[in-house]
């Protein structure tokens, strides 16, 4: 029976002497390695021919309690193997250690997973390091946990400093925690600002997704530093200005002559007063002098606008109020319309939340929406010289989620064969010096930059009408957001 109990023990069991000679051995051991009694274990085991230096069996002679280790050697076939050994003492009946059991249980198959895990984990540690953007893992409260080489190397951080850092301190932008976790949110971030140790800034894109494991859920965050082609979009951005003010040339000569007509004026009727030896009465001086200060403060604006409006942005995102840059930009549209008898309607939300933009960007967009429907105004006009009101309107609205705002006129429209296709960059149906084919391309990569959308509505001869949806500061645009049916114009 004992017998029996002992072959049936599901590992390799043997019994040895104090010179670690094989006295007993179950079947298993027997099948494994075909041994023979009085042989040493560590020549069955490991093919030595002296003991092992460190061996279980001899500890427990020496102290008489089990101990455990894991050994490597082979079977009779070759095949090398893994186990875990357990050894226990064997007592006569006057308590004296006779033998030692030793018991083998075979791990080898746990072992080569574990090599292959550990192979597999060296392999995609060294793809993590070397992956070309910065990747970040995150709690569910931002906290970075790990990063890879790339982290370090954009950051100016090292490893050992991120990590514990909130990935909301890397935004330069004026926003606080809060607002920071909230555009966090939209899980792709098109193009946002981060600064670095050295204190410099830089643009980033952000891919950010939910990993869920069987013990948590956190986030995985791929950050692509894309200042260069920032850059490069901002020289694009800069030669399309230019052109901007190029077209906007006689507008503002008109706009400028203005003033200088009446300074010019004043210069001469004092002149002929000096001639005639004739002083002007205090009173006529005083309304001569407002009117001159006055003048140069306006030629002064006109230029001023100029300047900031054809200078290269920072590209800094701030709190700003739709219809601030929209009064702006009519401001500096007005004159151009005027000589063109094109009437230029506002029709402004008074009560209105801010958006997160740069408004010399946002400027930008509606100045050339509005050059645009000032061509489409100018080309309806030489095919139906009687046609109705030559106007454009701008009309902003919101809710407690987004800013919409409207360019509509009443131009020529656009014909639904080439509407899918007027964002897209250098296409324009303009005569050849009459544009570049980047305006709407432009506003688009403006516009989706701050996390907006923008949309055109036409139907050919009645005009058209964009629509520009802006995300209120802090807050992001449903999938939903705003609904907008193709071909109606207001």
């Amino acid at each position: 029976m004992y017998q029996s109990l002992f072959d049936g023990v599901p590992c390799l069991v043997t019994v040895q002497d104090r010179e670690l000679r094989l006295i007993r051995y179950n079947k298993m051991f027997d099948d494994q390695f075909g041994a023979k009694p009085i042989e040493h274990c560590y020549k069955i085991y490991k093919g030595r021919k002296n003991k092992c230096s460190v061996c279980p069996v001899e500890k427990t002679f020496q102290d008489g309690k089990p101990h455990t280790t894991e050994e490597k050697g082979f079977y009779k076939d070759g095949r090398q193997a893994y186990w875990i050994v357990k050894t226990a003492p064997i007592y006569n009946e006057n308590r004296e250690i006779i033998a030692v059991m030793e018991m083998c249980l075979d791990i080898t198959q746990r072992k080569e997973l574990e090599k292959k895990l550990k192979k597999s984990e060296k392999k995609y540690s060294a793809i993590f390091e070397s992956i070309p953007v910065a990747f970040f893992e995150m709690n569910r409260d931002f906290i970075i946990r790990n990063c890879n080489r790339m982290a370090s190397k954009i950051y100016g951080y090292s490893k050992g400093e991120i990590i514990g850092m909130s990935f909301c301190d890397f935004f330069s932008e004026n926003l606080d925690r809060e607002e920071i976790k909230n555009i966090l949110q939209k899980k792709q971030i098109e193009r946002a600002t981060h600064r670095n140790k050295d204190g410099i800034d830089f643009f980033v894109s952000i891919d950010l997704n939910t990993t869920i494991t069987q013990d948590e859920e956190f986030f995985i965050a791929v950050v692509t530093d894309i200042t260069n082609r920032i850059q490069a979009e901002q020289q694009l951005v800069q030669a399309s200005k230019m052109t901007t003010l190029g077209e906007m040339a006689a507008g503002i000569a008109h706009e400028l002559n203005q003033p200088l007509t009446v300074l010019k004026m004043i210069a001469s009727y004092f002149v002929r007063k000096i001639e005639r030896e004739q002083i002007p009465k205090p009173e006529e001086i005083r309304s001569m002098t407002d009117k001159m200060i006055y003048n140069v403060e306006r030629a002064s604006k006109i230029i001023d606008h100029m300047r900031q409006f054809g200078r290269k942005p920072q590209v800094k995102s701030e709190k700003i109020f739709v219809n601030d840059v929209i009064l702006r930009a009519s401001e500096f549209f007005e004159e151009q319309l005027r000589i063109r008898n094109i009437n230029l309607l506002l029709e402004l939300e008074h009560q209105q939340q801010p958006v997160l933009a740069d408004p010399h960007r946002l400027e930008q967009v509606f100045i050339n929406l509005l050059l645009n429907a000032r061509d489409a105004i100018e080309d309806h006009a030489q095919v139906h010289p009687d046609a109705s009101e030559a106007r454009i309107t701008l009309r902003t609205r919101s809710n407690s989620r987004y800013v919409v705002t409207e360019v509509v006129d009443t131009g020529m429209g656009i014909p639904s064969n080439i509407l899918p296709r007027i964002f897209e960059p250098f296409f324009s149906t303009k005569a050849v010096g009459r544009g570049t084919g980047l305006g709407l391309s432009i506003c688009y990569d403006i516009v989706t930059d701050y996390g907006g959308t923008i949309r055109a509505f036409s139907q050919p001869g009645c005009g058209a009408r964009f629509v520009i949806t802006l995300p209120i500061a802090g807050t992001k645009l449903q999938d939903n957001d705003p609904t907008e049916k193709p071909g109606q114009l207001l």
